[in-house]
C-alpha cells in the first residue's frame, strides 16, 4: 500500500509538471508573449528617448539602489538558468541547435559573471532596484522568447554551414562581440585610471562614436538574427536596439555637455551617421 501510495504521488507530479511544459511551450502561449513582447518593445523605444534609465552615468545613491555587481548578476542570471533549461530539455536537439545554445551561452557568461566582477566601485555606479527587478523579468522573456523558437518551434532540417546568410551572420556576430568586449575594457580601464570618474576615451571606434560597445552588441545580435534565420532572434536584436539607441544618444548628450572639447564631429551610435 505505501508502495502504490508513493507511485501515485510521483505520477500525480509528473503529470503537473508535464502540464507546464506543454502549456509553457506551447506555441498558442509563445505566440502570445512574443506579440505583447513586441508591443513592448515599441513602447520602451519611445520611452527611453525621454527617460533615462537610472544607473551608470545616470544612476544615483538611494534607499532603493543595490550593488552593481550584484544588481548586474542578478538581472543577468536567467541566461544562467532558464537558457540552459531551455535547450537541455528541447526534444529536437541537433549540431546547430547545440551552436546556436553555446554562442549565446558565451556572450552571457561574459556579460553576467566576467563583466560584474569588472564593474566599478559600488559607490561610484548605484544600481536601482527598479531596474534590476525589471530587467531580470525582461530578460526572463527574452530567453523565452530566443529558446523557445530556437529550440522547439525552429525547423533546422534544411540547414546550411556554408549558406551566405549563416557565413555573413556568423562574421557579423564575431565582430560585433570583439567590438563590445575590446571597448568595455577600454572604458573600464580609462575610468579606472586616477583623477574623474569619466573621462574622453580615444582609439578604435571611440573615433568616430560615442557608444561603440552598444554598437558592437547590436552587430553582433543582428548577426545572430541572420544565421539564425529566428523570429525570436530577430525581436531580441530589435529589443536590444530599443534599449540601446536611446541610451546612446543620452550618453552622447551627457558627454557633450560634462565636456567642452569633446570631439564635434564624434557621432552617438552609427559612425558618420546619428
Amino acid at each position: 500500500a505505501v508502495v502504490s501510495t508513493q507511485s501515485t504521488g510521483k505520477t500525480k507530479n509528473e503529470d503537473k509538471m508535464n502540464y507546464f511544459s506543454s502549456s509553457f511551450l506551447s506555441s498558442s502561449f509563445y505566440d502570445t508573449v512574443f506579440k505583447y513582447s513586441f508591443i513592448t518593445s515599441c513602447i520602451a523605444f519611445i520611452t527611453l528617448f525621454f527617460y533615462n534609465v537610472p544607473y551608470g552615468r545616470h544612476g544615483s545613491n538611494s534607499f532603493f539602489s543595490v550593488n552593481p555587481k550584484f544588481g548586474w548578476f542578478i538581472m543577468e542570471s536567467p541566461t544562467i538558468f532558464l537558457w540552459p533549461y531551455l535547450y537541455f530539455n528541447s526534444p529536437a536537439k541537433s549540431s546547430i541547435t547545440l551552436f546556436f545554445f553555446l554562442l549565446f551561452t558565451i556572450h552571457y557568461v561574459n556579460r553576467t559573471v566576467i563583466y560584474p566582477l569588472r564593474y566599478p566601485s559600488p559607490k561610484k555606479s548605484p544600481m536601482s532596484l527598479i531596474v534590476v527587478s525589471s530587467a531580470f523579468i525582461f530578460q526572463c522573456v527574452n530567453v523565452y522568447i530566443v529558446g523557445g523558437s530556437l529550440f522547439y518551434f525552429k525547423d533546422y532540417t534544411d540547414f546550411s554551414w556554408i549558406s551566405p546568410s549563416f557565413l555573413i551572420g556568423l562574421f557579423m556576430f564575431i565582430i560585433g562581440m570583439y567590438t563590445n568586449i575590446q571597448s568595455d575594457a577600454a572604458l573600464h580601464k580609462l575610468r579606472s585610471a586616477p583623477g574623474e570618474r569619466y573621462k574622453i576615451p580615444y582609439g578604435n571606434l571611440f573615433e568616430y562614436i560615442t557608444c561603440p560597445n552598444y554598437f558592437g552588441e547590436m552587430i553582433e545580435w543582428l548577426g545572430y538574427a541572420i544565421m539564425s534565420y529566428d523570429r525570436g532572434a530577430l525581436l531580441f536584436f530589435w529589443w536590444n536596439i530599443a534599449n540601446l539607441f536611446p541610451r546612446a544618444l543620452s550618453n552622447h548628450k551627457f558627454n557633450k555637455t560634462t565636456f567642452k572639447n569633446y570631439p564635434r564631429n564624434r557621432k552617438a551610435i552609427i559612425p558618420f551617421v546619428i
